[in-house]
């Protein structure tokens, strides 16, 4: 994946910079966008009651959702704030 595209790669440089932006874009439009349809599926599965609560997700369902719940201090912890 991260060789380059001429070598048959996908032309990633850094797969670890690329997931991370892509997990921090799908944490802010969850914060950002409450009062859309698929906020609110995610909103109602996790139980959760505020947006910014850490974590987001119950630890006791395991998946994507849980790991884009805790976005937020993986970037803390490069003092980065997405708030």
């Amino acid at each position: 994946m991260v060789k380059h595209k001429s070598k048959g790669g996908f032309g990633i440089n850094c797969l670890k910079s690329l997931n991370l932006a892509l997990l921090a874009k799908w944490w802010w439009r969850l914060k950002s966008e409450e009062n859309n349809f698929w906020s609110a599926c995610i909103i109602a599965l996790h139980k959760i009651s505020r947006i910014d609560t850490k974590p987001m997700a119950k630890c006791s369902i395991p998946g994507v959702w849980l790991t884009i719940s805790r976005i937020n201090m993986e970037f803390a912890n490069c003092n980065i704030s997405l708030d």
